[in-house]
């Protein structure tokens, strides 16, 4: 058996389920207008397209798995269940397809952020699992569905916001536009929250 080092930056999405849009229900994003405007520094400020994301982001993870205090133990018994089962899983959901927010809300809790809970336990040697529901019915006017933190008693990391894979499918194209737009020279859209957001952008504030 190999160390987390060497197993967490294999560990990949094999296939999804099948995706089935709902029937004569066109994808929509509730519009976002906040009665309280949040902080600047909680309000994305621009939105830019960097194709090289994906491989930073696996380089620092490598480079914190070479220190992290886990890095050269195997993988726990329950971590090892959701890593041997995830092929399976993802074939076999609860409803055997992704439709509705509710069957995406299933995969996600059942089998992707359980996988990702504890190997984020296993690697750290945090013995908390640090994901809790949401005390505050709305944050910022927006009901989201979890807070995230590194132990219970530290403020929250991550804001948590289910969405059905149709909503992010029907605005992807949007969204990359705005990413990948340049004027003058400069990549991407300044990003500024108006009193109503809808569609992309109303994606954009609620996950940012």
């Amino acid at each position: 058996m190999g160390t987390l080092q060497e197993i967490i930056p294999q560990v990949s999405i094999p296939h999804v389920p099948d995706l089935r849009p709902l029937p004569f229900t066109p994808p929509s994003a509730a519009r976002y207008a906040p009665f309280t405007a949040p902080a600047r520094q909680h309000v994305p400020y621009w939105i830019l397209h960097d194709p090289t994301l994906a491989n930073s982001m696996m380089e620092r993870l490598r480079a914190y798995l070479k220190t992290a205090p886990g890095r050269d133990l195997p993988p726990s018994p329950r971590l090892q269940q959701f890593l041997d089962n995830l092929s399976d899983d993802l074939l076999h959901t609860p409803y055997g397809e992704l439709s509705s927010e509710e069957t995406t809300t299933d995969l996600w809790k059942i089998y992707i952020l359980q996988l990702i809970r504890y190997a984020v336990r296993d690697i750290d040697q945090n013995p908390t699992l640090p994901v809790k529901p949401l005390t505050t019915p709305t944050l910022y006017s927006k009901t989201g569905d979890f807070l995230i933190s590194s132990t219970p008693d530290t403020s929250p990391c991550l804001y948590y916001d289910i969405k059905s894979w149709s909503v992010f499918d029907a605005f992807a194209l949007d969204t990359l536009s705005l990413a990948q737009h340049v004027e003058d020279g400069q990549l991407g859209t300044p990003l500024e929250l108006r009193v109503n957001e809808e569609d992309a952008r109303s994606v954009i504030m609620k996950v940012s």
